[in-house]
């Protein structure tokens, strides 16, 4: 049976001062890491990119995943602990997400075959809020495939969760 659509969760590696947990990284924290010290900036990138790639690649394994010869859609729906950051600032850590999902480069997974616009198609969308696990939902499909984009991730049934709690790893091979 040949997988062509996986789904899978990204908990955000940060926190607050008190220990609460916050949203992926977002245009604030990218732009305040770059105009501090341009190593810095270029360490957090590499850091978030291998971050998303452990996740990546611990979904890919469970289900045998090939990467995409073709176009793929990949979805990717935040969840953030409130809605006081703004989408844009939020989108902006697609970014690193993608980088971690890339096939070229020492960081990335190798989801899909690069981040340009002529390998994918890319949704960003809010999804809803979880003070407790904020993070972002991945959703990579062919992006031939037919099925309406407004379907995907609505529904999480079936969702895998390790001993921490946290979720990793919907996995569907419908299309």
């Amino acid at each position: 049976m040949s997988v062509d659509t996986i789904t899978f969760f990204i908990p955000s590696p940060r926190s607050d001062k008190r220990g609460h947990p916050m949203g992926m990284d977002g245009l604030n924290e990218i732009l305040r890491q770059a105009r501090g010290n341009k190593f810095s900036a270029a360490r957090g990138k590499k850091e978030a990119s291998e971050y998303v790639a452990a996740y990546a690649r611990m979904a890919a394994t469970r289900v045998e995943w090939h990467t995409p010869e073709d176009r793929s859609l990949v979805v990717l729906s935040f969840v953030e602990p409130n809605r006081r950051r703004d989408p844009d600032n939020i989108f902006a850590g697609a970014k690193y997400i993608l980088d971690g999902l890339t096939l070229r480069g020492d960081t990335g997974a190798g989801l899909i075959r690069d981040d340009s616009q002529a390998c994918i198609d890319l949704w960003c969308r809010l999804g809803d809020t979880d003070r407790d696990k904020p993070g972002v939902w991945v959703h990579i499909r062919p992006a031939s495939s037919g099925m309406p984009v407004y379907t995907i991730m609505a529904d999480h049934s079936g969702v895998h969760v390790d001993h921490n709690g946290y979720t990793y790893g919907h996995i569907s091979s419908e299309v």
